[in-house]
């Protein structure tokens, strides 16, 4: 693959072969191309298009086979999960790590987790794919945070796991720093946040290698 090539395919890549790189660094690379196009939520009847992109091969259910030599996505089963808005009510954060995973993969290579819009799906899919990392691992770049939710429920704050299947909230490392990680994230504060966060945040549940 020559670097015209890449640069068609990968313009996020700069023109790297991206078979020099890891699964985790090519979703990195994506993620902070992606974080300096700065897409952000738009409030009415009218919604981001490069945000709803994010999830336009997410399913529900199925299994997520990687893609085909054209990189299109292999899927065995499901249903579509694509998001129709970019407002409240349609969290993107785990849209968004799935659309750096769907534009990462190369051909035969295997998925760490499927293409979600939810967090705890992507913990089940992390689950059969044995990607899943207890808080012990060391994060690996472009590895996912998978993070509990506070939710307001009967009047009382509860905390949700998507371990246990509650909601969540997903970025991915881009730097390790001793204590601290960088991390860009999808659904933060309204458009992709990019900023240092502590790995013994009480929310953070687990990682997926990728």
């Amino acid at each position: 693959m020559g670097s015209q090539h890449a640069n068609r395919e990968w313009p996020w890549l700069g023109g790297i072969d991206p078979r020099s790189l890891s699964l985790g660094e090519r979703c990195a690379a994506f993620l902070g191309y992606n974080f300096q196009l700065d897409p952000r939520e738009i409030h009415g009847p009218r919604h981001n298009e490069l945000i709803l992109g994010y999830s336009h091969d997410c399913r529900r259910l199925g299994s997520f086979e990687g893609v085909d030599e054209e990189r299109e996505p292999i899927w065995t089963g499901g249903f579509s999960t694509e998001l129709r808005t970019d407002d409240s009510d349609s969290p993107w954060c785990a849209a968004l790590q799935s659309g750096a995973l769907r534009w990462s993969l190369l051909h035969g290579e295997k998925p760490a987790h499927g293409l979600r819009v939810a967090c705890r799906e992507l913990a089940e899919d992390a689950r059969l794919a044995r990607t899943l990392r207890g808080l012990d691992w060391k994060p690996t770049i472009g590895s996912v945070v998978l993070l509990g939710r506070h939710v307001v429920k009967k009047g009382k704050l509860v905390l949700e796991d998507p371990l246990l299947g509650g909601s969540g909230h997903v970025r991915a490392v881009i730097l390790s720093d001793g204590e601290r990680y960088y991390g860009i994230g999808g659904n933060e504060h309204d458009r992709i946040s990019a900023g240092w966060h502590f790995y013994h945040d009480p929310l953070l549940r687990a990682f997926i290698e990728r």
